[in-house]
C-alpha cells in the first residue's frame, strides 16, 4: 500500500463509504481530492473522536457548508484540486458573511504560492499525525468544544 502521509495508514480504520457524517459541534470538513489522503485524514480524526464530512473539491465543500448547520469548527483544505482549488475556496469563504469566520488549515504538498491569508494556518504535506492532531485540538479549544 502506498504511503502518502506518514503514519496515517497504520492508524486509519477501514475506509468509510459515506462522505457526510451527522453534523455536530465537534465536526471537521476535510476538503481533499485524493481519495487515499481524504480517507486517511478522516480515519485519524475519527480515531480521536471527531466527526467528519468530506468534499473532493472547493465547490463541493461550499455545497456542504451552505447546506449544513451547525458549521464545522475547522476546515482542512488541500490546495491543488479540480473544479475549485483551495485558494479559490478560501477567497470565496471569506466573501460569504455566513462562512467568513470559519477556521481554516491548508494542508498541501506544494508550498504556499501566495501569501497565506490572515486566519489561515498552512501545514506542508507530508504532515506528521501528532502535529495535525495538535493543531486540531488547538482549534477545538478555541471553539470552546470540550474533549
Amino acid at each position: 500500500r502506498r504511503r502518502i502521509v506518514p503514519g496515517l495508514h497504520e492508524r486509519a480504520p477501514p475506509p468509510r463509504t459515506s462522505r457526510m457524517r451527522a453534523p455536530a459541534a465537534n465536526w471537521i470538513l476535510v476538503v481533499e481530492d485524493d481519495h487515499d489522503i481524504r480517507e486517511a485524514l478522516q480515519g485519524v480524526l475519527g480515531l480521536e473522536g471527531y466527526a467528519t464530512a468530506a468534499a473532493e473539491n472547493g465547490r463541493e465543500a461550499l455545497e456542504v457548508l451552505r447546506a449544513t448547520r451547525p458549521l464545522p469548527f475547522l476546515l482542512l483544505i488541500d490546495l491543488m484540486m479540480p473544479v475549485m482549488n483551495g485558494w479559490d475556496l478560501v477567497a470565496t469563504l471569506r466573501k460569504d458573511a455566513a462562512l467568513a469566520r470559519l477556521p481554516i488549515v491548508v494542508i498541501s504538498a506544494i508550498g504556499a504560492s501566495q501569501p497565506v491569508p490572515p486566519g489561515v494556518l498552512f501545514l506542508k504535506k507530508p504532515v506528521q499525525v501528532d502535529r495535525l492532531l495538535e493543531v486540531v485540538r488547538e482549534f477545538r479549544e478555541r471553539a470552546g468544544i470540550s474533549a
